[in-house]
């Protein structure tokens, strides 16, 4: 499984005659395309179905404030400096709007909009527009319709989207690890948010940290914030996991933040 950061969950499977395969579009993945970054695999029902969480960029950004329920991300080589080049946007009445006011377009593509060109003028065209008048007029952009952080239940021929609680939709995730779990236990899922991000387009600074959250039925969640867990993180937490212990009840959590710092945590 991969998490596509501007597209579907993308699923593998490995076959000896030829290798790696490609299975998205059969397995109906490819309905889905979102602004992903992490996927965690296990069967969080108990059914004997493997089910998805992904991780996203939540709804605690400039996105959520658009009413157009499509993005799209536009990318060109620029053949002077051959640096990558980027436009972001949200869809309505079948028109690409920049998510980005003229100043930011401004200091990342310098030279791009007209020097006497004013916010109001920008603002009552698309970008398509604007494209035009550089030459751009053929444009092929990336869309996808989710940020938020959701689990993909697998009902044996199809997967069912559902989002996680608001609670957990206040910060982009950047990891997921799950706790091996018999059949009969309730898999405890570890989320790790960024807590300063540092994309623009972040509103809030002190939504992130660590949950832990299981699911007693499809639907229904218990979350647990670092209060109750103690997993208490200074910095922005990178990648985490579940180290090996001798005792199987006294679990203990590794958690890396993006200073390089190295967390260990034990159960009591």
């Amino acid at each position: 499984m991969v998490a596509s950061e501007w597209g579907p969950i993308r699923s593998f499977i490995w076959t000896a005659e030829s290798g790696y395969q490609e299975t998205t579009p059969s397995w109906g993945l490819d309905q889905w395309s979102g602004a992903w970054s992490s996927v965690e695999v296990g069967d969080f029902d108990r059914d004997g179905l493997v089910d998805l969480l992904v991780g996203g960029l939540g709804l605690n950004t400039e996105w959520a404030l658009t009413e157009g329920s499509i993005f799209g991300k536009l990318e060109w080589l620029d053949p002077r400096t051959s640096e990558i080049l980027r436009l972001f946007a949200f869809q309505q009445d079948d028109q690409w709007w920049s998510m980005e006011d003229l100043n930011t377009l401004r200091r990342r593509l310098p030279g791009f909009f007209p020097a006497e060109l004013t916010h109001q003028e920008f603002a009552q065209q698309p970008l398509s527009h604007w494209l035009d008048t550089v030459g751009m007029t053929k444009n092929e952009w990336k869309s996808i319709q989710h940020m938020e952080t959701a689990i993909l239940w697998n009902k044996g021929e199809t997967f069912v989207f559902q989002a996680l609680p608001s609670r957990l939709q206040r910060s982009p995730v950047r990891s997921m690890f799950t706790e091996r779990s018999s059949q009969e236990e309730i898999p405890r899922i570890y989320l790790l948010q960024n807590a300063f991000h540092a994309q623009s387009l972040q509103t809030r600074l002190d939504a992130g940290g660590a949950f832990a959250l299981s699911t007693s039925d499809p639907g229904t969640w218990e979350i647990q914030g670092s209060q109750v867990t103690g997993l208490d993180l200074i910095g922005e937490p990178a990648g985490g996991g579940i180290l090996s212990a001798n005792h199987p009840d006294k679990k203990r959590l590794a958690i890396i933040e993006a200073n390089g710092v190295l967390s260990v945590f034990r159960q009591r």
